[in-house]
């Protein structure tokens, strides 16, 4: 039902918009005045005495969502009723008490302000799910619980005030809408910012459908025979019936791509080598450079995969056990210090898969539970001394709840629908479901003669909008350059869309020149619609994955992918929503999609009003993460920074540039390459003048197979001269170049190049050329220093989210000790250092592991390019393993020779303000009792952070909640911890907390990175508690923090503990 109110003044019948029919009225003087301005159109307006509008709609009785914009003006009574089905038993919306809390009969959290126009809603997901209850205030989740709501059912709907005339609402009402479904948090938010949304979590499987992982192998020597094959094949499959069983069935192993000859090792999954104590990076999947690491032998054991007998222990034992530190985050459940006890029965995680052959009893492939850990007083072992539960525990919650010590474990929700209660064994599936356990499995040997093979499908957004600023010209340059760069064999699709799609040119493998002439002319034919300023993706998504999925029958793929140009968001109205749809075909095909988008606001959206975010840019980053693919910002214009928090009104637009979209896609088709590309250097923002030429040198070394230079320049193709000499001093075969009109991009391609000093020299000509380069080597066969950065806070930040940057270098085995230095380029053109650090001083989480850490401050919205640069000048370098599970130490080997790698990034910082959040109690954030850390920081001198926490609990004698119904008069409490984390750029926290009445200060002080403070709070049902976090010196502009607050966890005053004792390993933690 879609009530929007927007009839007349004088209206006695109001309209359902979702075409149900289900149609409200009202009689004579119980009518709300009609007419009245409303939030979006015309509200009604209740007088709190017998207003009420009548639906003939029965109540909920299973999903469901209710959700409307709301205007209180009077006063706060006990109950305040938005809706009510049915009689009082039956499910109830309104707001409650003095404090105006948000209830669903007696399920409470948040306030409703006074005079205000507001959202509000409430989700139900069902029996079994967790959080299934949740509350929401403009669109901001402030209270869920695992509980179901009173009451179902329910004859007849009455807004305004219950069905029997009580508790009447004073005010507004507008947009009221109910769905026989949960909508999810982006869902939510779009309702309540008609056009913006948050990112949405993303959504597990259906229910009976296993998540299928997809996962990449490179293997040292060549495997070409179906004879040498046979064992790794053995192996795997065994290793996706482990994976079936240690979740419960709720994962299955799908596609595992194989490459041979060592190829793709610097960013496979796993690389298995000749001999190797197996291991891996916890949290590892999905991170470029993290992977688990077998070999033929396993030094653990002294075994070989050669002989049968031995496969269960390489599938059950190694590779099951290592996917679990790699996949789940868990940590060994085996004796690794004296006093250790394993798990009774045992694990996977322990020695439980080294025990199947000898006693089939599959059930030892399965996590550890509370039974077999705390229940059975087993609890010493690294896994309890690191997260305080057992493994099934411990992945069935939400990472928020994992200690602080032990933050960024990869978190699959699918797996809380399928875990033990509390005192039973985990399911067993083997060896009944093993042929359900393999039957997605699908192993590829990647064809070795085929190893740049690219397979794209370009969407090309041709609404009115992409044909101002250059936005179209930009990237048919950038396809025409991008097919220049194509190799034979290749091949590329286009089609473009607005209100309707069309196949410009079918998928096409590149066979030489003349087929590359014959796609650039077509992208020349393409132009932007004069009318329709659509952005309907969804038929052409349909035929580009149609296409790939048909050439994927000829031939082994080894890198095809969707990529979307657009301005903006999806504009197609589905059911399921547009992105949903996208997501489902993306991951069903196992193809990812990568989206280029000119529109720079994350939450903002240019055409407000359009039912359930369809239109949502906030969408789009949610989708490419989740079908594996990419999501860039290639728009041009400035930004200013406005004094609340939002994105697209605070941009200035300007014309898009070329050479940002070439190095968007660069960057994004490397990720997909199995040819390692190493930086060689690069610089941005240059200007070049006539007669004083630019030149920089570019060191290429011996196991580099060729050397690609681009060079980005203001104007025409004339208006600069560029040379490019080989260490002899020859020249180079001239460039190939394309233009927009605006910029011209060239690129210099070498075969085989020389070792040695390459020179690049760039004359101007009548005029200066602003310019810009990057030079970059490739190694077909993986074997050479590489560089790498990544951002562990994303590409896209929010405002006030921190930025924590991590790099590494290295050759097959990371490198510690080595030199680095790293500046930032900020979107105003001013630079800054970055210091990076391996020191094991947080945010690094352990000295010497080959991973380098630094926090990147910034102080504007838009683009930030990070760029950094390894060396061993001081010859201190050393190669090393510290930090990976299940090896010993050993001494770092010395790296011995000088070597210069570059890494670049590119973030974009979008939702910025002059202030993150509100100063006083009446503009607090709400703050949910669910342990998520929420980002803050102080913006200037004297800024204060208030957030407002209200507890989910009854008031004594509350008529709605039977506990507390039956004449109660003490009141309802519950003990939850405050804490405060993270602390960076100087931060020095004071704490007020405000409550019944009563102020407490804490001084909390300035702590390490890792370190954080707690206090346990005591809230009270129909109490508000307020929380203001400032900075110790008054004069002080900057420092950030992380808050949350909820049941106490694991070493924090107030856990409960199982009945066991075990050892801890924590954070240092300020406790008052």
């Amino acid at each position: 039902m879609w009530l929007k109110f927007d009839e007349a003044a004088g209206a006695t019948t109001f309209a359902d918009s979702s075409g149900q029919n289900n149609n409200g009225s009202c009689a004579g003087n119980a009518c709300p005045v009609a007419g009245v301005a409303g939030k979006d159109g015309q509200a009604l307006q209740f007088d709190g005495v017998n207003d009420g509008v009548r639906v003939n709609l029965n109540g909920p009785d299973g999903l469901y969502t209710l959700a409307a914009w709301v205007k209180f003006t009077g006063t706060w009574r006990d109950w305040n009723t938005i809706l009510e089905f049915g009689s009082s038993e039956d499910p109830w919306f309104g707001a409650r008490s003095e404090a105006g809390q948000l209830a669903l009969y007696n399920f409470y959290g948040g306030a409703v302000p006074v005079g205000q126009w507001v959202h509000v809603a409430y989700t139900y997901a069902g029996a079994g799910q967790a959080a299934r209850s949740r509350l929401y205030i403009n669109g901001k989740l402030v209270q869920k619980t695992d509980s179901d709501p009173h009451g179902k059912g329910g004859q007849g709907l009455s807004i305004g005030m219950e069905p029997d005339g009580n508790f009447p609402w004073q005010g507004l009402i507008d947009d009221l809408r109910i769905y026989n479904r949960a909508l999810n948090e982006a869902e939510i938010g779009a309702l309540a910012n008609p056009g913006s949304a948050p990112v949405p979590k993303p959504q597990p499987p259906a229910e009976g459908e296993a998540r299928p992982v997809d996962l990449t192998i490179s293997i040292y020597k060549q495997v070409r025979t179906a004879a040498d094959r046979k064992p790794y094949e053995e192996i795997i499959k065994l290793f996706a019936d482990s994976i079936y069983e240690m979740s419960n069935g709720a994962h299955k192993i799908r596609t595992v791509t194989i490459y041979d000859d060592a190829r793709f090792a610097d960013r496979a999954d796993v690389k298995w080598t000749e001999a190797v104590w197996p291991k891996a990076n916890p949290s590892g999947y999905g991170r470029t450079g993290l992977q688990v690491k077998m070999g033929d032998t396993d030094n653990s054991s002294g075994i070989s995969y050669k002989d049968p007998k031995n496969w269960p222990e390489f599938g059950y034992a190694s590779f099951g056990h290592e996917w679990g530190h790699y996949f789940y985050g868990l940590m060994d459940e085996y004796s690794q210090q004296t006093g250790d006890t394993p798990p009774n029965p045992d694990s996977i995680m322990a020695s439980g898969g080294s025990k199947i052959e000898q006693t089939g009893q599959y059930w030892l492939l399965n996590f550890s539970t509370w039974k077999s850990t705390a229940g059975a007083n087993r609890t010493a072992s690294d896994q309890y001394r690191t997260f305080g539960a057992s493994g099934w525990e411990t992945v069935a919650r939400p990472p928020a709840q994992d200690p602080r010590s032990a933050q960024g474990r990869l978190h699959w929700p699918e797996l809380a629908k399928v875990a033990p209660q509390r005192t039973q064994d985990p399911s067993v599936e083997l060896p009944a479901g093993q042929a359900q356990a393999r039957s997605a499995l699908n192993i590829v040997w990647a064809d070795p003669n085929a190893v740049a093979l690219k397979h794209r499908v370009f969407l090309i957004d041709v609404s009115v909008d992409m044909g101002q600023m250059n936005k179209l010209n930009s990237v048919k340059a950038a396809l025409k350059n991008y097919v220049d760069r194509a190799n034979v064999g290749d091949m590329i699709g286009l089609i473009t869309f607005a209100g309707t799609h069309s196949v410009v040119q079918e998928l096409t493998r590149i066979e030489g020149a003349a087929t590359k002439t014959a796609i650039k002319t077509k992208i020349d034919g393409i132009q932007a619609s004069a009318t329709s300023n659509d952005r309907k993706v969804e038929s052409a998504d349909q035929a580009a994955l149609a296409a790939l999925k048909q050439a994927e029958n000829s031939a082994v793929i080894l890198d095809k992918s969707v990529f979307v140009f657009i301005d903006g968001g999806f504009t197609d109205q589905t059911d399921p929503p547009i992105f949903q749809k996208v997501y489902n075909a993306h991951n069903a095909a196992g193809i990812p999609m990568s989206i280029f988008n000119f529109f720079p606001g994350m939450w903002k959206e240019t055409e407000p009003g359009k039912d359930l975010y369809t239109n949502s840019t906030g969408l789009l980053p949610w989708v490419t993460r989740n079908t594996n693919g990419t999501y860039k910002y290639v728009g041009g214009g400035v930004f200013t920074i406005p004094t609340a928090r939002n994105s697209a009104d605070n941009h200035v637009p300007g014309d898009a540039e070329m050479n940002e979209l070439v190095d968007a896609l660069t960057d994004t088709d490397q990720i997909y390459s199995p040819i390692v590309d190493v930086n060689l250097g690069t610089d941005r923002d240059l200007v070049v003048t006539p007669g004083t030429p630019f030149t920089t040198t570019i060191f290429v070394d011996s196991t580099l197979d060729w050397l690609e230079v681009s060079v980005a320049h203001s104007g025409a193709e004339t208006d600069a001269q560029l040379t490019l000499l080989d260490p002899d001093g020859a020249n180079s075969d001239p460039p190939l170049c394309d233009s927009d009109g605006i910029d011209t991009l060239c690129f210099f391609d070498v075969a085989a190049p020389i070792t040695g000093t390459w020179e690049l020299k760039v004359e101007a000509g009548a005029g200066p050329v602003d310019l810009e380069y990057r030079s970059t080597g490739y190694a077909e066969e993986g074997f050479t220093y590489q560089a790498l950065l990544e951002s562990l806070s994303g590409d896209l930040v929010s405002y006030p989210q921190p930025v924590i940057l991590q790099a590494s270098v290295g050759l097959e085995q990371r490198i510690a000790k080595a030199g680095v230095e790293a500046w930032v380029e900020g979107p105003d053109g001013n630079f800054f250092d970055l210091s990076f650090k391996d020191d094991g001083v947080a945010p690094d989480e352990m000295a010497d592991d080959g991973f380098y850490t630094s926090v990147m401050s910034y102080t504007l919205p838009g683009d930030y390019y990070v760029t950094l640069v390894f060396d061993n000048i001081d010859g201190n370098a050393v190669f090393t393993d510290r930090g990976d599970t299940d090896v010993p130490e050993s001494e770092g080997e010395p790296v011995g020779i000088d070597f210069d790698r570059f890494a670049s990034l590119e973030l974009f910082v979008d939702d910025y303000a002059a202030d993150d959040y509100g100063n006083t109690q009446e503009t607090a954030t709400d703050l949910v009792t669910d342990n998520v850390d929420v980002p803050g920081r102080i913006d200037s001198a004297g800024d204060v952070d208030v957030f407002r926490i209200t507890p989910a609990l009854p008031l004594p004698g509350d008529p709605k909640h039977e506990t507390a119904a039956a004449g109660a008069t003490t009141p309802v409490t519950e003990t939850v911890v405050l804490r405060l984390g993270n602390f960076a750029f100087g931060m020095d926290a004071v704490v007020k907390i405000t409550s019944g009445g009563a102020t407490q200060t804490h001084n909390v002080g300035a702590l390490a990175y890792d370190a954080y403070w707690t206090t346990p709070l005591e809230l009270t049902g129909g109490e508000l508690a307020y929380v203001q976090v400032s900075h110790g010196d008054a004069q002080a502009s900057s420092g950030s923090y992380e808050i949350s607050v909820g049941e106490p966890l694991f070493g924090e005053p107030g856990y409960t503990a199982p009945t066991a004792t075990w050892e801890l390993s924590l954070p240092v933690i300020i406790r008052e």
